[in-house]
């Protein structure tokens, strides 16, 4: 990733002309405005949570530090109404548009899809003056936000908000736009309905049994099984599993089943892994065995474990679970500000994991960058990152002292002992480490 290529990504993401000319189309600037408006955005965008105060407070900080200009905090906090909630609003629909428009790259071993999505929800409490609008499950005031990520683009590719009270399946509802992707879905969102839907649109999906649904075993591919498992019963699958009926073999179970739902039979198939530490879990999908071993179809569930990083980047490092506003256009607007710079950052990661997928494993020298340091560092240089996208001519040297922080400070870690299993599907896994010196003199011991 170069200056140039760096800079059209975030200008994609955070357009000056657009916050000026939503702005006007808005009626929010003001002739004798106290608070400058795009720069209000960037600091809404750009600021990375601190343990300070609430994402407001911290945005406040941020404004002063790149103005230089002294403002009332109520008069800050005054410019958070509905105009600047539909101005981010706009910006965050526009953000995903240039998301879209991003090259899709999986991993080999589940490229057999247009793009694998997961949907999920996460949810934020809010004040309790907020209730009407937004109640929880219970006397308190919450909201969910429904994401649909994608792990070819690394990135979130649609939203909804609603109360947390409501039922997650409301917000999963397959279209003919889905086909020829795969879905990947918490139990929250499965129903017999999901599945008559993925067989209706030609959805790919991987789900875990979910409690208290009851299969019928056709086959036994790999596991053994006694005769009364397969006799055409339909039974309950744990039952089975206790009694031992159906036993695994090498920790894997992979069956041919079918459900039945209202009087039509729906042929599936169940994985059943023994996973050291976590115990039985068991998977019902429509994946073709030959393309997605039982192995594969569990790392491919794993996968979900993307959008719940995503989410911890949302309310821990960008402040969403910081919405301690009164006026639901204060929550909006931060919150919006929030999936916008996850936007950013993710992006950041996905033009990393092409250029890394391009360049051969031997000269892989350096590990994927990460979302939340990514974050962190641009948190750091905030103020000269957003002089740097207010300046429409602004110097390339600008841009790469950013790019520069980025490459110092946002790789991961851990990708050499402890790489995620999307990097192991991507191959993004280190060569062996040269092994620690021991130092002439030995071991030094202390006497006490």
């Amino acid at each position: 990733m170069n200056a140039t290529q760096f800079e059209t990504l975030v200008r994609q993401h955070l357009s000056v002309g657009l916050v000026e000319k939503l702005g006007d189309d808005l009626g929010i600037v003001e002739r004798q405005s106290k608070v400058r408006l795009v720069e209000l955005v960037m600091s809404l965008v750009l600021t990375a949570r601190t343990c300070a105060g609430s994402r407001q407070a911290d945005a406040l900080r941020h404004y002063q530090e790149t103005t230089g200009q002294e403002i009332v905090r109520g008069t800050f906090y005054a410019r958070f109404n509905d105009g600047l909630a539909k101005l981010m609003e706009e910006l965050l629909t526009s953000a995903l548009d240039a998301v879209e428009r991003q090259p899709i790259l999986l991993p080999p071993p589940i490229a057999t899809v247009k793009d694998w999505l997961i949907v999920d929800s996460t949810t934020i409490k809010l004040h309790d003056k907020l209730i009407g609008k937004y109640r929880g499950t219970g006397d308190y005031a919450a909201l969910k936000v429904h994401k649909t990520y994608s792990i070819g683009r690394s990135n979130m590719v649609d939203y909804q908000l609603a109360p947390a009270r409501r039922h997650d399946a409301n917000y999963c509802v397959l279209t003919e736009d889905l086909r020829g992707h795969g879905l990947l879905v918490d139990l929250g969102y499965v129903s017999h309905d999901y599945l008559r839907s993925c067989e209706e649109f030609g959805v790919k999906t991987v789900i875990r049994l979910k409690s208290g649904w009851k299969v019928n075993v056709e086959k036994v591919i790999e596991g053994t099984s006694v005769a009364a498992a397969i006799d055409g019963d339909v039974f309950d699958f744990a039952t089975a599993l206790a009694d031992k009926r159906l036993e695994f073999v090498k920790g894997r179970l992979d069956l041919d089943v079918a459900l039945t739902v209202k009087g039509k039979r729906f042929p599936m198939r169940l994985v059943g892994l023994e996973i050291p530490g976590k115990g039985v879990c068991l998977f019902l999908t429509n994946l073709d065995r030959s393309q997605y071993t039982a192995h594969l179809v569990g790392q491919l569930y794993r996968l979900r474990w993307e959008i719940e990083k995503d989410n911890k980047l949302n309310k821990s490092d960008e402040g969403a679970d910081e919405l301690d506003g009164e006026k639901p256009a204060s929550v909006h607007t931060v919150l919006y500000a929030s999936l916008i710079a996850s936007l950013v950052v993710n992006s950041v990661v996905h033009l990393n994991h092409q250029e890394l997928f391009a360049t051969p494993p031997e000269k892989r020298k350096k590990g994927p960058m990460h979302a939340r340091l990514v974050a962190l560092a641009l948190g750091a240089v905030h103020g000269s990152l957003s002089e740097a996208i207010a300046e429409p001519d602004c110097p390339t040297t600008a841009w790469q002292r950013t790019l520069n922080v980025l490459e110092a400070s946002a790789r991961d870690p851990n990708w050499r002992r402890r790489p995620s299993v999307l990097d192991t599907l991507f191959g993004f896994v280190a060569p062996p480490g040269r092994p620690r010196r021991q130092s002439a003199g030995g071991s030094l011991s202390i006497d006490q």
